[in-house]
């Protein structure tokens, strides 16, 4: 199985090793030979900027080594390892569906096209200025995103014309630090009231299946929205969950997404099913882990196990199980973080994983992208696994020292020259 992967993911050893559980020999394809393989593993080097080239290159690897199936490892992979699977008539989404799900302006007309549930959205484009008669068709409050950004960076709410004003220039100054090929166009939609939920599943030719539905106890209102909670399952009745799952399954089929794994977004309210976000990849952070907590096997298996056509075998454990996205303490430099003993001897939690070391910078959002770590718990009740969640983040706390940027020095004239 060809893995195509970013040279600093973090998920590469974890679908190493659940290949080597599962028998399966996997092969690394990444922009870096700091990114391949382990020593004694065969790896490819490739161009993520060069999709011709990566597909030859790849092509000419397959002619010796049959390769039996491709996965993107995580977001910035997905296209180019749907590209190579196409282009070795192996069973996988198309790279337009899969473009589609990823750019949140092209997701939003397919499922507002195709009847679903979806916010009402104008969209501004890369250099396009805020109009007032822009202004007058949108309707507040609103969210405002960047269309290429993932995991809540640069998502803002906005309840007036003067907020949409500040979160437009934010999002863009945020936007100036990304890749220049990146689309810098800027989504505004409307903002939906309303319980969220995550979904969790895998297609295998076009039909879903749902892995776990995962309830968010904490209101994601704004004006920012950094993730807290997930917690499985859900406390909602069946016919709710057979709406939810039904509606995902709709999205997917709109947006031409037929194989592998999707992870969702949806609100719900007295009007049904909002769907937020459908993506081709799992749950992003360590925030796998909680569907081997509470399914008896890890999520790289069963996305693997589906990659080659066959079913993981899942068995319920009768657990409720949860995660805290550890908040970020707020803007500084990391010194030290006191409690971990204490938080991990909490009653019901499983781990505290820390993926910080002293001297990190914090960035908190909507310009932040990461999490200091995560919690996991398991008990009997969802209940019991929340209060053990907030009782372990009680227990840490994040010593954090001023971060005073450097500017470069200023250029001196001497005797008229610099």
């Amino acid at each position: 199985m060809l893995l195509v992967a970013h040279p600093a993911s973090y998920r590469t050893a974890s679908f190493i090793g659940a290949g080597e559980r599962l028998g399966i020999r996997s092969v690394v394809a990444s922009n870096s030979h700091l990114g391949l393989s382990p020593a004694g593993r065969p790896g490819i080097e490739i161009d993520f900027s060069d999709t011709e080239t990566t597909v030859a290159r790849i092509r000419d690897f397959h002619a010796r080594n049959p390769i039996s199936a491709v996965l993107g490892v995580e977001d910035g992979a997905l296209e180019i390892a749907a590209s190579v699977a196409e282009a070795l008539s192996l069973t996988s989404n198309k790279p337009q569906a899969i473009q589609d799900a990823r750019l949140k302006h092209q997701c939003r007309g397919i499922l507002a096209a195709a009847d679903l549930l979806s916010p009402p959205y104008r969209v501004l484009e890369s250099g396009g200025m805020l109009t007032s008669k822009l202004i007058g068709e949108c309707e507040f409050p609103c969210v405002v995103k960047p269309v290429a950004l993932s995991g809540s960076r640069g998502v803002i709410r906005a309840d007036n014309a003067n907020e949409l004003s500040a979160a437009i220039v934010r999002i863009r100054r945020i936007l100036e630090r990304e890749n220049p090929n990146l689309d810098r166009s800027i989504l505004i939609e409307g903002f939906i009231e309303g319980h969220e939920y995550a979904i969790e599943g895998v297609l295998s030719s076009g039909k879903f299946q749902c892995l776990a539905i995962f309830d968010k106890p904490d209101p994601l209102d704004g004006p920012y929205f950094e993730e807290s909670i997930y917690l499985t399952p859900a406390n909602i009745r069946n016919s709710l969950k057979t709406e939810i799952v039904e509606t995902i399954a709709s999205a997917c089929r709109a947006l031409g997404l037929t194989h592998g794994p999707i992870h969702a977004e949806c609100r719900v309210n007295r009007l049904g099913v909002w769907v937020l976000e459908v993506a081709a990849r799992t749950i992003g952070g360590q925030c796998g882990r909680l569907l081997e907590l509470a399914l008896g096997v890890s999520l790289e298996e069963v996305i693997m196990s589906n990659a080659l056509g066959h079913s993981a075998p899942i068995a319920n454990q009768g657990q409720c199980a949860g995660v805290m996205m550890i908040p970020v303490p707020g803007a500084g430099v990391l010194r030290r973080i006191e409690g971990l003993t204490r938080a991990r001897a909490v009653d019901g939690v499983e781990s505290v994983l820390i993926d910080v070391n002293p001297g990190h910078l914090f960035v908190p959002w909507p310009e932040g992208s990461s999490y200091p770590g995560f919690i996991f718990a398991k008990a009997s009740h969802t209940a019991q696994v929340e209060r053990a969640l907030r009782d372990a983040h009680a227990e840490l706390e994040f010593v954090l020292a001023a971060h005073f940027p450097i500017s470069p020095p200023e250029k001196r004239m001497v005797n008229g020259s610099l």
